[in-house]
């Protein structure tokens, strides 16, 4: 909600607590305004434009909040992060050999007979990272309960309209970031993904949400960790290479640019890495692909090592859909 924030921490300057108070006493006013009449709402959508126009303000803001938020949990994923369960392997059923980092040799958490990853389609439109956090969050759910379930991305796409851009571009944070402010994403079957961003339906329907996410440490071992525990999105940088894709692993270029697509990472071998795309059924290898593990680059092949992030303790809830309210954090950027 616009207007929650946490306590203050003694680390912040007096100067930082109250242009943070301020934009607290700010963010309230435009609440109580936009819950009037029509005249009031006009009102308040004038003071939130003025708000996010003020780029020191929300510098300051930004900062103050994820400084309180952060608390004492982890940074990041890196091998020895507690997940509280165990690792692929044995422990699912699946035989694998014990390689380097003392991780399996290879993982496919496809091989995993309870696991249930839906490979989703996007259609036409540029919503892979919804695609790729929900198949997150759904193969997680699978590990976790051996419950299948399939979650509505038409959902998030119509909801999710202040700190993602429908099918313009967006990222999995804010996604997971949305899932945990309004309370869930509901089931697929309640909200059927036409592939069009349109206006948030009224829906009530079981769904999931997630306690939290985090980011994983942007090398290798730890990627390999991660993906050893559960899948992760990642964002990678998709050429002309992946258009006619049908098996065997991608030549990617050393040279790829900038990221421009999230996949969700489901395995690796010795040589390669296992992502599933979001073309639906029909593209690569029902769904998945293989790119490779040795690169150059600093944040490996084609940038996978860039952005990788996932869910954590997701739960089954019952979910009343809405249109989300501007969070503090967002306050002062710039719409897109």
């Amino acid at each position: 909600m616009l207007g929650l924030l946490p306590p203050f921490s003694a680390s912040l300057t007096l100067g930082q607590r109250r242009l943070a108070a301020g934009g607290w006493r700010l963010g309230r006013t435009v609440e109580k305004l936009a819950a009037g009449n029509e005249g009031s709402l006009k009102m308040a959508n004038v003071l939130l434009a003025g708000l996010r126009g003020a780029k020191q303000l929300g510098k300051n803001l930004g900062s103050a909040y994820r400084s309180l938020s952060s608390g004492s949990s982890p940074k990041w994923v890196e091998p020895g992060y507690d997940f509280g369960r165990k690792r692929f392997g044995p422990d699912y059923g699946v035989t694998t050999s014990v390689g380097q980092y003392g991780l399996p040799k290879s993982v496919d958490w496809r091989d995993v007979p309870w696991v249930q990853i839906p490979v989703k389609s996007r259609l036409n439109s540029g919503s892979s990272y919804i695609q790729a956090s929900l198949m997150s969050i759904e193969s997680l759910v699978s590990i976790t309960s051996t419950i299948p379930i399939e979650l509505s991305a038409q959902h998030i796409l119509d909801a999710n309209t202040i700190t993602n851009f429908g099918c313009k571009s967006g990222t999995a944070p804010n996604v997971f970031d949305f899932i945990m402010r309004n309370g869930g994403v509901v089931a697929e079957y309640a909200y059927p993904y036409t592939g069009n961003r349109g206006i948030c339906q009224n829906i009530q329907a079981e769904g999931v949400t997630i306690e939290s996410w985090i980011n994983v440490r942007p090398v290798e071992e730890a990627l390999m960790y991660a993906v050893a525990h559960q899948p992760v999105v990642v964002r990678v940088a998709v050429g002309k290479e992946f258009a006619n894709y049908s098996t065997g692993t991608i030549k990617v270029p050393e040279d790829h640019g900038k990221t421009n697509q999230s996949m969700l990472l489901i395995g690796y071998n010795e040589a390669d890495w296992l992502l599933l795309n979001s073309k639906g059924k029909r593209w690569g290898m029902e769904g998945a692909c293989w790119i490779p593990r040795k690169s150059p680059n600093i944040d490996g092949a084609i940038g996978i090592l860039s952005s990788a992030c996932l869910p954590l303790n997701p739960s089954f809830v019952s979910v009343t859909t809405r249109t989300e309210s501007c969070p503090l954090h967002w306050i002062g950027k710039k719409s897109p």
